[in-house]
């Protein structure tokens, strides 16, 4: 059961226990652990900067959140405690950078097996328990948008060099129509009457491009600049619509 967790204490190494009652989110007491500059003694890179969405995603709301829904009819959360979810998602957000978190979704892939007519099944494990894959998702705080974007690209066997990255300005454009095609598919709902694509509510200009930006960084792709991207926008997907009062 998830009983209530004492307050977060200090371990003879000096690593915080994580639970829910800490006075400060995760990503906060986290941050300031990982972006510390290392000095020369410690022979330590520095780690990349952690911005709005790995802070988002870490939160002790965003945490919280990830027990208020039923993942299936087993309802495999509930194997979990607040302080496994918080583990798990400051593995994937904070521990692990871009490329590492690709790597590791396109591993957790690779635990699934094919049947005897060729499908494929997910098989999905944290903490030594076995789950589905929307448990896996909320743990780990993956978008349905990525999560299915990646699994599309492993069955084909799609698979990128992360120590190339992609500048060629032809390339990142049809990168940019590419993303935009899956977007609009999986956030876009077709209108009967007039053929455009409304996106759903929660989407706003400004969201559209930074998870535009986002994936093409996890890719290795230049991200267009927002000009460049919007003039895409226009030329080719004018029939794509935010809807109005969220732009």
């Amino acid at each position: 059961e998830n009983t209530p967790l004492d307050d977060s204490t200090e371990t003879e190494t000096g690593a915080m226990d994580i639970n829910e009652d800490n006075a400060e989110d995760l990503s906060h007491a986290a941050f300031r652990k990982t972006n510390k500059q290392p000095t020369r003694s410690q022979g330590r890179a520095k780690k990349r900067p952690l911005g709005k969405i790995a802070r988002k995603s870490t939160s002790t709301a965003a945490i919280r959140a990830i027990f208020t829904q039923n993942c299936c009819k087993n309802n495999c959360l509930k194997k979990f405690t607040y302080k496994e979810a918080a583990s798990c998602r400051k593995a994937f957000w904070i521990d692990r950078n871009v490329s590492q978190a690709r790597e590791y979704i396109m591993e957790a892939f690779g635990q699934g097996d094919y049947t005897e007519e060729g499908v494929y099944h997910t098989k999905f494990n944290l903490c030594g328990k076995s789950m589905c894959h929307k448990a896996w998702m909320k743990l780990n705080g993956i978008t349905e948008l990525r999560y299915y974007r990646n699994l599309r690209q492993y069955k084909r066997g799609q698979f990128w060099n992360p120590d190339y990255r992609q500048t060629n300005i032809r390339a990142c454009t049809r990168h940019a129509e590419g993303w935009m095609e899956e977007f609009t598919a999986d956030y876009g709902r077709k209108m009967e009457d007039s053929g455009e694509i409304v996106l759903l509510p929660f989407w706003t200009s400004f969201e559209v491009y930074e998870s535009y930006k986002f994936d093409s960084e996890e890719w290795n792709f230049k991200p267009l600049s927002k000009t460049k991207f919007w003039k895409l926008w226009n030329a080719n997907y004018s029939h794509v619509k935010i809807p109005e009062g969220w732009w």
